[in-house]
């Protein structure tokens, strides 16, 4: 319901999204750019002191954001949606080779020009040398993939998605890890040492410190959407749970020795 809170290192504090549509996704260039998207194609931008919307030319969900400068960003959604903003403002990307039956689910670019999304059904694709291409893996099964990173010590990358799926892709061939378990994962992010994190269904939380996936017991078990991660080493997770008429949210905060939920309740 568009609802957004921003920390000031102490709080959440409590901004207008300038929306009541469901915000999905959200990314940061600076202190004072940043994006969120959601439902209808709606997208509104952190300045440092609110949030203003901005136009759209899509009415499509949107489920991921992708911020690369003050000027630039790239998010995905539902329908094959592609955008592109420039400091000229959002445009669709459209391409023979970009599929428009397929609900896009997370974007990535991994260097200048070079780009992977994934989404339902199992599909990635790759934009390099200005081509658009589509990747196939056995290991996948067909999954829907919900996020992807580039692992910062191997540099391969990393996808994740249903009944426990997370793959490594190395620019050659996909391989399947072990990881335990059959929740979706909904979440696959890097921090700032390098260590991989993931999130998913009904509380899970995995962590990978180069020897394989193992389990994080946060005492919580409503979903894990997202995370992200403070160069001091604290971790926050966002997500919740929908029971098809209530709605509520639980953000979970690491500060290397205890989880410590927030949460709030509204229908």
């Amino acid at each position: 319901f568009g609802t957004v809170r921003v920390w000031n290192g102490a709080t959440w504090q409590y901004y207008s999204s300038q929306t009541s549509r469901f915000l999905r996704s959200v990314s940061g260039y600076s202190d004072t750019c940043a994006w969120a998207v959601g439902d209808l194609g709606t997208i509104t931008r952190w300045t440092g002191s609110g949030f203003q919307l901005e136009t759209s030319i899509t009415s499509e969900n949107l489920y991921d954001v992708e911020a690369v400068s003050e000027n630039e960003a790239w998010a995905v959604g539902d329908g094959g949606t592609v955008l592109h903003r420039t400091a000229g403002g959002w445009e669709a990307v459209v391409d023979p080779n970009l599929p428009i039956d397929i609900d896009y689910r997370s974007i990535v670019m991994t260097a200048d020009e070079d780009i992977m999304i994934v989404g339902v059904d199992g599909v990635i694709m790759h934009y390099t040398s200005g081509v658009w291409n589509p990747l196939k893996s056995d290991a996948l099964g067909a999954p829907a993939l919900y996020s992807l990173v580039l692992d910062p010590v191997s540099g391969n990358m990393v996808i994740a998605g249903e009944r426990g799926k997370i793959i490594t892709y190395d620019g050659m061939s996909f391989s399947s890890q072990i990881t335990g378990t059959t929740d979706d994962v909904f979440i696959v992010r890097a921090d700032p040492a390098g260590m991989l994190w993931a999130g998913g269904s009904d509380g899970l939380v995995l962590m990978n410190t180069g020897m394989g996936w193992t389990p994080v017991f946060t005492g919580d078990t409503e979903d894990v959407r997202d995370m992200d991660f403070l160069p001091s080493g604290d971790i926050w997770t966002a997500g919740g749970s929908d029971d098809g008429s209530c709605v509520s949210w639980k953000v979970l905060h690491f500060d290397g020795g205890d989880w410590t939920p927030y949460g709030e309740s509204g229908s």
